[in-house]
């Protein structure tokens, strides 16, 4: 018994407190509609409560997920839109590190080298996040030209983070420790 398997366990359990135990025999719209006011209403308390859309959208994925299966496999047919959930969450807005926490976070880098401390000077100096620097062969890595740069090509995030990344800073560092750290063949 997994905690995902009674997390979702407990939403099922909320989600029929709110729509009511129903016996789907067929599609019709009355079962349709029953079931997204059931979600419509589980929207709105959470939102009430001050929940976050995302967290409201993960909780009622699972839901969904389970009232779709159930329609595919008992042919029952179905069409469930899930809710649109609008959240209106005030994010914190992020604010740039100061000089003094940059200079000591290229410190510890350039300190711990290796896997580390390349990932942390590519993080810190071109914006690039852990997945992209995790799946960055080492054929789209090319400091020996008259530009230095990193090639973003492959799964990104978005398409929009496709792109070349120029290496502006502690080159000669960063070709001795990518040198050091590449598998041996």
């Amino acid at each position: 018994d997994s905690q995902s398997a009674r997390m979702a366990h407990s939403r099922w359990n909320k989600w029929l407190a709110l729509c009511g135990d129903a016996v789907l025999l067929k599609r019709d719209e009355a079962t349709e509609e029953h079931i997204e006011a059931g979600l419509d209403k589980c929207v709105q308390q959470k939102q009430a409560k001050g929940v976050r859309g995302s967290t409201i959208s993960r909780e009622i994925s699972t839901v969904l997920a389970i009232v779709r299966f159930t329609s595919k496999y008992w042919r029952l047919g179905l069409k469930i839109d899930g809710p649109t959930i609008k959240d209106g969450t005030k994010y914190a807005q992020r604010k740039p590190l100061k000089e003094q926490e940059q200079k000591q976070l290229m410190a510890v880098a350039l300190e711990e080298g290796g896997p580390n401390g390349v990932a942390l000077l590519l993080m810190l100096t071109t914006g690039m996040i852990a997945s992209e620097i995790q799946r960055l062969p080492l054929s789209n890595v090319h400091l020996d030209g008259p530009v230095p740069y990193l090639l973003i090509d492959g799964d990104t995030k978005t398409e929009a983070r496709k792109r070349p990344v120029p290496i502006v800073v502690e080159l000669e560092w960063l070709r001795d420790q990518i040198q050091q750290i590449q598998p041996v063949s």
